[in-house]
């Protein structure tokens, strides 16, 4: 990300008063938009791909979490984990799947969309853990 998308994001945190995202789990619509429009670049999203992500509820929790949790860099984070999470719907499914070794860490599979700079530990462990 570049001084300018840094500049930006910060500017809308503070526009947003961040205080809401830790409070509620809720991302400002205004940060949600600007990540949405990185990954639809990042992507080449269509329209109809870039309709669904910014609807699906799963790629904005993920995106909350650092943002909410107060992380150190939280756009770095969100962006990162949100890459992830495309590239194994996108066809890296079979580096994901649940192997058996899974059954003894629920965890293990989520350890690369897991990784916070900082934050509240409450916080992220509360996001990790909801039902989406």
């Amino acid at each position: 990300m570049n001084m300018t998308n840094l500049a930006y994001i910060e500017n809308l945190m503070e526009t947003e008063q961040n205080s809401t995202l830790t409070n509620n789990l809720e991302m400002p619509e205004s940060i949600w938009n600007y990540l949405v429009t990185e990954m639809r670049k990042v992507f080449r999203f269509s329209r109809k791909e870039t309709k669904w992500f910014k609807s699906c509820k799963t790629a904005k929790l993920i995106a909350t979490i650092p943002f909410a949790a107060g992380c150190d860099e939280p756009e770095r984070t969100a962006i990162a984990h949100l890459c992830i999470y495309m590239a194994e719907i996108r066809g890296f499914q079979k580096y994901y799947a649940h192997l058996p070794s899974d059954d003894a860490d629920l965890f293990k599979r989520l350890n690369f969309i897991s990784t916070f700079e900082g934050g509240n530990p409450n916080v992220i462990e509360h996001g990790m853990n909801l039902p989406y």
